[in-house]
Formats: structure tokens, sequence, C-alpha cells
């Protein structure tokens, strides 16, 4: 053996030991990567440790010391605000760190309202386990993105679902606005640490029961997948998502569609799409009486038909829309009354045609004609027109002998200005003709026009010791005491303006308002007239109706609005640019509050001389025309219309009219007396209302 290489070759060995001995190990920091990197951030993220192998990490988030019980990192973890992620490290050999930290900014900004900014959700970072990012902008924007780290464009594909990732993938995106408006290009890189794990990329499979060719009208749709997954469907053709209709359980089909689906399993891996077109028969038969719709004399046999054998009609002729429940129509109906047949046909497919409807009228009747007014002693001229309650035709004559046929046929009305015989008749469509009326008409001058059955007051006012009463010819003055009696027309008693007298007021000093169709005249005791016209500021020539203010203003209506009076001056006129519901003011009352009602032609005002509250027939009145308007001793208002009276009691409107005891629907004046009655005045009688109860009266 040769000693020499021995020891040359042992000293190199004890040279090389020694010096592994006395060489110094590199210190262990326990510094490590994190992704993203410590720093400000706008928005929430998610942290991962970036740890090298052979090492564990022990770390805290709440700003305390870890320790060897402190959590090891495993997942990224996320940080919503203001953090220190303090660790240390472990080696596998045993060596530990010395404690290290990272500082994390969250400063979160609230977008302005309507700000375009794409949200990604999760953030980018490190992920053991596939993730599912949702993106999230303005409402209305739509959102492009690319998955393979080009540049989107509107071109790429629109985010329509949640996007399922699995391998490192840089996702950019941007959102544009409905007007073009887009936002920067933004980008999100997401990193996996799959090892030691196994990824199922097996999409799930799906299934329909029944299939197109075995469905039958009622069948349930049943959607299966081969393995636990969520179902999504269409029904309009369209392709399903994620956002389609999530399949909860067996379902109907209402109409014929083409049924599109998909599976998507717990590990977000998406089957295909599958495509099933079902057809159902959603033709509703048709049905059609005969005869139809129209007026006939004598009964009537109505027979149904349908297109479709199998269907069923039904029926009804209680003025009730039928329903499947309604009777079956198995035979012809025969009517002997007016009646609306309703009548529908349904399939045994439960397909139903729309509702149809016949109207039947059965008339065997004469027409009825009214004269207004009727025959009666009358202030000429005496105005007369008839009217019949259907359509009809008229045949009249005026020189005592019956009318027939060949009679003159009325087109409009008749102005008698001496005594009258009038006789008529008419006869319908279908030559149903009423026995022949005789009216006579008479002249009288007085307070009182008779009609048929009553009477209404001419307009007329007293203050105890003279009684005004109008006419058509002037000014009636009758003076209480001597009995004496002077009547004014045109241009008489120093000037009267106008002979039709519309209506009359007395003011707080005892002064006469005369409304007519020529003007206003203002006439003082002892004085002459003073006279109103379009020269002083009236809005019309014809003054209809007057009101006294408490203020002792005067209130003339007009067909052109309504004017204040106040010391022989026109100071304002309200009109329906003002408020007033219509130009046209019929009557006036003024309330112990000093409010103005105002009837016009179209409704109900009240003015406090400030606001306006309008009344129609949709708050509650019978009707918009407001002939007459008062307040009683309750403060209820009441007002007379064509079709009858109203009552306000400061809360709701309350109607009366013939049903109800009134003589007429046709009110012309409304009185309240001091004992709490109301007086009302109709075309065909008078009558008051006392304790809750109409009393018919008797003209005097």
């Amino acid at each position: 053996m040769d000693f020499s290489t021995a020891r040359s070759t042992l000293g190199f060995f004890l040279i090389a030991i020694i010096g592994l001995l006395i060489t110094p190990m590199p210190a262990l920091t326990g510094e490590i990567g994190f992704t993203p990197v410590p720093g400000e951030y706008s928005n929430p993220i998610t942290v991962t440790f970036n740890v090298p192998e052979d090492t564990q990490v022990y770390f805290t988030l709440d700003g305390s010391e870890p320790s060897g019980n402190s959590p090891t990192f495993k997942d990224p973890v996320g940080i919503e605000d203001d953090t220190v992620i303090r660790y240390f490290t472990v080696h596998s050999n045993g060596l530990r760190s010395s404690v290290q930290a990272a500082f994390y900014r969250i400063r979160l900004q609230k977008p302005f309202e309507g700000e375009l900014r794409t949200v990604a959700e999760p953030p980018a970072g490190m992920y053991s386990k596939r993730v599912r990012v949702t993106l999230s902008t303005k409402e209305g924007a739509t959102i492009y993105y690319t998955i393979d780290g080009s540049d989107p464009s509107t071109d790429s594909n629109s985010y329509r679902m949640p996007i399922v990732l699995t391998v490192d993938t840089q996702l950019k995106f941007f959102a544009m606005d409905m007007d073009g408006s887009r936002e920067s290009v933004r980008e999100e890189f997401y990193r996996f640490k799959l090892a030691n794990q196994m990824l199922d990329t097996t999409p799930p499979e799906a299934s329909t029961m029944p299939l197109p060719e075995d469905y039958r009208a009622g069948d349930l749709v049943r959607l299966t997948a081969n393995e636990k997954s969520e179902i999504y469907y269409t029904l309009d053709g369209l392709d399903p998502t994620e956002g389609s209709i999530k399949y909860e359980g067996p379902f109907w089909l209402t109409q014929s569609s083409e049924l599109r689906f998909l599976a998507v399993d717990e590990s977000g891996n998406q089957s295909r799409i599958y495509s099933e077109t079902y057809h159902l028969d959603k033709d509703a038969p048709s049905s059609e009486a005969y005869p139809a719709t129209g007026l006939y004399t004598s009964p009537l046999t109505v027979k149904i038909n349908v297109s479709d054998a199998d269907a069923r009609i039904h029926y009804t002729i209680n003025g009730l829309p039928p329903t499947t429940n309604s009777p079956q129509y198995m035979e012809p109906l025969v009517l002997r009354k007016d009646t609306v047949l309703q009548f529908f046909s349904v399939d045994p497919f439960g397909n139903s045609e729309a509702l149809k409807e016949e109207t039947y009228l059965f008339d065997d009747e004469a027409p009825v004609t009214i004269a207004d007014p009727p025959g009666g002693d009358y202030v000429p001229p005496i105005n007369v027109t008839l009217r019949t309650e259907e359509t009809a035709r008229t045949h009249y004559s005026l020189d005592g002998y019956d009318p027939d046929t060949e009679s003159p046929i009325y087109f409009s009305g008749f102005s008698f200005t001496r005594p009258a015989t009038l006789k008529f008749f008419s006869m319908d469509s279908v030559g149903n003709r009423e026995r022949i009326q005789t009216h006579e008409y008479g002249l009288v001058s007085g307070v009182w026009l008779r009609f048929a059955r009553g009477v209404y007051l001419i307009p007329s006012i007293t203050d105890g010791k003279t009684f005004w009463m109008g006419s058509e010819s002037g000014l009636a003055v009758y003076h209480v005491g001597s009995g004496e009696r002077v009547f004014m027309g045109e241009g008489e008693g120093e000037g009267l303006l106008g002979t039709s007298i519309n209506d009359l007021v007395l003011d707080e000093k005892g002064d006469l308002w005369i409304a007519t169709d020529r003007g206003l005249n203002h006439l003082r005791p002892g004085g002459g007239f003073t006279h109103f016209t379009r020269d002083e500021g009236l809005p019309d020539r014809e003054v209809l109706c007057l009101g006294v203010d408490r203020d002792g203003a005067i209130w003339a209506g007009t067909k052109k609005g309504v004017s204040r009076i106040k010391d022989d001056v026109v100071h304002e006129t309200l009109r329906a640019a003002d408020g007033l519901p219509h130009d046209t003011v019929l009557s006036i009352a003024v309330d112990y509050s000093g409010n103005k009602w105002f009837g016009t032609m179209k409704g109900l005002a009240k003015f406090t001389g400030s606001e306006w509250r309008i009344f129609t027939k949709d708050s509650g009145m019978i009707n918009d025309e407001v002939r007459t308007v008062a307040i009683d001793k309750d403060w209820n208002t009441w007002v007379g219309t064509p079709r009858g009276v109203s009552v306000f009691d400061r809360e709701e409107w309350v109607s009366f009219t013939k049903n109800d005891g009134l003589p007429g629907n046709a009110v012309v004046m409304i009185a309240p007396d001091p004992d709490g009655q109301v007086w009302v005045a109709t075309r065909t009688g008078v009558a008051r209302y006392s304790n809750g109860e109409w009393i018919k009266e008797n003209p005097p």
C-alpha cells in the first residue's frame, strides 16, 4: 500500500470536512412573495402567498404576533380593508425565520352615479381550485371580454354568464354603454396551483321526457341530468344560459315551443345545448250565431254553429260573461224578449275562442213623443220642441185636423205667440205607431209657468215691499202695500236694457241688479238704470246669472266667463284659463265664508279668492251641467242639473232623481228656506226636501 497516497487522500477529505464545518450557512430571512404585492388598492383583493417548497407559513391578519398555533397558508386570503399580514416561515429542516410584515391599504373609491366601470369578482390572484368569475357594470351596458390575452373589441364575446377558469388565464374586458361610451380595457390575471388535485372537466349530459313524438296535450315535461347539475332552459328558440329559466320541476307547455336546455355540474362544466320542438294544437274553434244582432218584432229561434265538431259551446243570456261552468249549447234557443247572448267555443285541447256577443231587441211598443213644454198657458213666445226616446219619425198638424203619414215631418221646434193646437204622433222603424197626442197652448202673464204636471218660478225677487218678476218680455213690478203693478219693457222706466230677463238679485244697499239678454242693469231705489255691456268691460253681451259677494260686489256670469263689479266698475273677469271648468257660467252662489260657487257647463267651481276646487261627474255629481246652485242653512251645497239634484256636505256628494221623489230630472231652480227645507223646481213640477224626504207641491 502506498501510504503517501493514502495520506494525501485522507488529508483532502479532512480539509473538505473542516471547510464545511467552518463555512457559515445562509441566514433564513422568512421573506416570501405575495400576489398581488403589498401596497394600496381601490377594491377588495384576494392575496396568495408564494411559498417555497418544504416551507410552511404561519400568519395573522389582526396585527398580532404569529405563533405556532396561528393559521398556516393553504388558500388565498380575502382582504377588504387596511390589513397587516404578520408571518414567519418554518423550513422542513426545522429552521424558523423572524417575524415579517406585509402592509395592504384598501381605499375604496365610490364611482360617480352612472360611471361606466366593470368589476371582476373574485379579483386576480392565486387559486387552488376552479374559479367562477362574474363581471358587473352599469345597468344597460354590455361587457365584452377575452381570455387569451388579446385586447377585446365589440366583436369579442359579450358577457352573459359567469366565466369558469381552471388554468392560468389573463382575463381582459371593457364595458360599452347604450350611447356608445366605453371604458378602457381592464384586466385580471388568475393563477392556479392544482398540484395533487384531480380536476373534473367532464361535462354532464341532459335529456327530456317525453320526447316530442310521444308528447300528448296535458303531459308534463321533465328535464334530467346524468349527475348532480343545475339545468337551465328556454322555450323561445334562444340558446339558454345560466341566466335563463332554472329548472325546478316538471312543467306544462301552453303553446308550441322549441325547448332548448343545458346542464351545469358542480365543477362548472357545461353540457352541450339540447333542442327539442313540441307542436301543440293552439288553433281555437270559431262559432257563429244565426240570425245575428238585430231588432225583431216576434219570437226568434237562434242557432249557434261551430267550426270544430268536437268543440263545446258555452253561453249565457243573463248579461254575465260565460265560463266553462256556464250552460252548454245543445239545441236552438227561442228568444221572446230583449236578450244579450254571450257565447264561446272550446276544443278538447282547451283552446278557447274570444267571447262573442249578439244583442237581440224586440220592439212591439209604439214610440212615445214628449212635447217640451206640454200643453198649457205660458208667457209668450212659447218655444215648443218634440222628442222621442228612440229613433222615430214624427208627423204633426197645426190646423186642428188629425195628422197622418202624409202630414209634415217634425224637424225643428215651434215658437207660438198666439194660442195654438198642436197634434202629432211618431212611428218607429219597424212600423210601431203611437196614438195621436193633442196639446193646447194658451198665453198668460205672471209668476208661474205651467207644465204638464207642475210649475217652475220665473226669475223673481222681493224685499218685502216690492216684488220684481222677470220674463222674456220685460220686468213686472208689484208694490205689496198699494197693490200697484208696473211693467217695464226695453227702453221704458228710464231705460231697461234688454227684455229677456235671466236673473235678479238685491245687493246689501237694496239696489236691484237685472241680468238680461243684452247686458246688466243696476236699478237704484228712486233712481234710474246704470247699464253694463261689453263697452263697460263685460266679456259678453248676454248676462246669464248673478251673485252678491259678502263685500257687496256683484258677480255676473256670461258665456265667456264671470265678472266682478264693485262700485259700478268691472274689476276682473275669470275664465277657464284662470281656473273655471268652462267659460259658460250658468249659476252663482256665495256661502257664509265668502267662497264663490260657480256652476258651469262642465262642472262646479269653488273659488276662495285665491284657490280653486273643481267638482264634476267624476267627483260624484250626477251631471256636469250645473244650471242652479244654492247653499242651505247647514252649509250644504245644492246643485241642479238636467239629470237631477246633487248635494255636497263638504265631504261627499249625494244625488236625487225622479226615482227618488223629484217631479222630474231637469232642474231649473233651487231655493233653501230659513226653516231648513230646500225647494226644487223642475220642468215637470216643484218639490221640497224636508226631514229626509221629498214632498211634491201643486202650483198656486
